[in-house]
């Protein structure tokens, strides 16, 4: 399964790791699930977050966008 492209990308801002290209890889950019993510999957968490609540206001959803 091949993730959306800006989820890819969050997912490396926030830290997480990528396979290379290795032979015995599950495959170029799958993400590496033996580390440990405590710290990265809530940094994952909130910049998806913040670019949800930035596309309802962008998109006059002002009001929703609080609840996030």
């Amino acid at each position: 399964m091949i993730m959306n492209k800006r989820i890819t990308e969050l997912l490396a801002e926030a830290g997480f790791v990528f396979w290379g290209n290795e032979s015995w890889g599950p495959g170029l950019g799958r993400v590496d699930w033996s580390s440990n993510y405590d710290k990265e999957i809530w940094d994952f968490v909130k910049l998806l977050t913040d670019e949800h609540k930035q596309t309802l206001i962008d998109n006059g959803f002002d009001d929703a966008a609080e609840y996030l």
